[in-house]
């Protein structure tokens, strides 16, 4: 499976948690917390598939940091389901902080290789900035809606990237063929 196709998958996971976690009432916060429980597990395996695709070579550590944080996250809910919000509130805080450092670093170590790769950067800014905003909430519901609200931009975000990715590997593979069967200058008359 290709990077720009995990990305679209969990730029696709991460609206569906979005629209669910803003549609909610606060007599379904448990379901909320469950399903964001289901998003980081899918989110933190797709993280690890990404570190461990083959031609993905560019600092896959950071990769599987991300990933090993956000499945450990998802299993500590999946054991305890009945852990406070807001305690989960703190779990999701600490992953969006790492995982948002992860995407920042990746976005630096990823410009030699995609130009203009602010959308991998835009990501992680997003994820801190919403681990920041999420340990200062304080109200149940509000945490719910904050879940919901990063969870649509970053999913739009990893979708905008996605693309992009595909695109340029689409156009490197044209510039590979077509350097293939042309002439070189040498063998011009």
């Amino acid at each position: 499976m290709s990077r720009s196709t995990l990305l679209a998958i969990r730029g696709l996971v991460a609206i569906g948690l979005g629209a669910i976690a803003l549609a909610a009432e606060p007599r379904t916060l448990f379901f909320v917390v469950v399903m964001w429980g289901t998003y980081a597990l899918a989110d933190g395996m797709l993280a690890l598939l990404l570190a461990l695709n083959a031609r993905f070579t560019h600092r896959r550590e950071w990769w599987l940091v991300e990933g090993a944080a956000a499945t450990a996250a998802s299993v500590t809910i999946f054991v305890w389901p009945a852990i406070a919000l807001r305690v989960i509130a703190m779990l999701i805080v600490v992953w969006s902080l790492l995982g948002g450092l992860v995407e920042v670093i990746a976005s630096i170590e990823l410009r030699r290789v995609i130009a203009r790769d602010w959308l991998l950067a835009a990501c992680g800014i997003l994820s801190v900035g919403f681990g920041v905003a999420l340990a200062l909430l304080g109200d149940r519901l509000a945490t719910v809606w904050a879940i919901g609200a990063y969870a649509l931009a970053s999913g739009v975000l990893m979708l905008a990237l996605a693309a992009r990715l595909e695109l340029d590997a689409n156009r490197l593979r044209e510039q590979r063929r077509g350097t293939r069967g042309a002439p070189s200058a040498r063998s011009l008359p």
